[in-house]
């Protein structure tokens, strides 16, 4: 049985499991796809059988403000949430720690061949 040690994540579970990862796909999700898909769901209302609701017209507009509200505000946002936090691109951060690892081993073979 394989331990979960043992277990390569790939680059994206890796990062799905940073907090702030978490928070930025909270704040830049699907910015109300659901509730208007609700909205859309509830029956106009029909005087025949009295069901549905008189309101579907402004629990849509209210619906979509929200959603205009988010996407400019939490979208527009998100941006300086990212630098707050200090997330970077996965591969930015590689080649930074790679670009780190050949300056140490630089100064390292430097420092050697000095010595002799």
């Amino acid at each position: 049985m394989t331990s979960l040690k043992s277990v390569k994540l790939s680059k994206t579970a890796a990062a799905l499991q940073d907090r702030h990862i978490q928070l930025v796909l909270v704040l830049s999700g699907l910015r109300g796809a659901v509730s208007l898909a609700l909205v859309e769901s509830v029956p106009i209302y029909n005087a025949v059988t009295n069901t549905g609701t008189e309101y579907k017209g402004v629990m849509k507009a209210m619906t979509s403000g929200s959603i205009i509200f988010t996407i400019f505000v939490l979208g527009g946002s998100s941006y300086y949430i990212l630098r707050n936090l200090d997330i970077r691109s996965v591969d930015k951060k590689l080649n930074k720690q790679l670009n780190l690892t050949k300056m140490q081993d630089k100064s390292c073979c430097s420092n050697s061949s000095n010595k002799h």
